[in-house]
């Protein structure tokens, strides 16, 4: 199974807008994990969108046109890309649609939609998440940093950066089958 989480120039727009249009990845992170949960392999990358990052995009995850200048362009990571999706069956993300959504922009951007290696299971953990609304002690909200914070009793610090987004994702996904609240794993 893999973990994984996006930061992008901004949000989609609608569907008829042009791809030219739909936002860009700037950091890519995921983790492969076994049934058990432990990591067996990890993978984070910042991505050179080959436009400027909106000041807004910087606001949300601090990421920098300099510190993306450097880097490869999303088609210069997808051998990467497709070596670690192999094999899989199951992708988990906070928001699964919005992160596979940007995955298939920046795909189709490059010919290769219909030729990449998807797990067929795409398993949202804000989705698993709503059941924790009607308790008693419910979170606030069903962001990562409330559900992450509803569960440990702690701050996630490092929100909207892909690798420390995973691993508090991973964190929370283990709390919630130690609780049994997930069982696709």
């Amino acid at each position: 199974m893999i973990v994984f989480d996006t930061e992008t120039t901004g949000l989609p727009l609608a569907d008829s807008a042009p791809l030219s249009s739909q936002p860009k990845i700037i950091e890519i992170a995921l983790m492969k994990l076994d049934e058990d949960m432990n990591v067996l392999e990890s993978y984070e990358r910042l991505v050179n969108p080959e436009i400027p990052i909106p000041k807004d995009a910087t606001a949300v995850n601090g990421i920098l046109d300099s510190d993306v200048e450097n880097m490869p362009p999303f088609v210069g990571i997808l051998n990467e890309l497709s070596d670690f999706f192999i094999g899989q069956d199951k992708i988990f993300a906070h928001n699964v649609v919005f992160d596979m959504r940007m995955l298939v922009f920046e795909l189709r951007r490059i010919g290769y939609e219909y030729k990449f290696p998807y797990p067929k299971n795409q398993i949202c953990t804000v989705e698993m998440s709503k059941p924790l609304l009607s308790t008693d002690d419910a979170p606030r909200s069903l962001r990562l940093v409330d559900l992450y914070h509803h569960a440990f009793d702690k701050k996630h610090d490092k929100a909207h950066r892909a690798m420390d987004d995973v691993k508090a994702l991973v964190e929370y996904m283990k709390w919630m089958k130690e609780k049994e609240l997930i069982w696709l794993i």
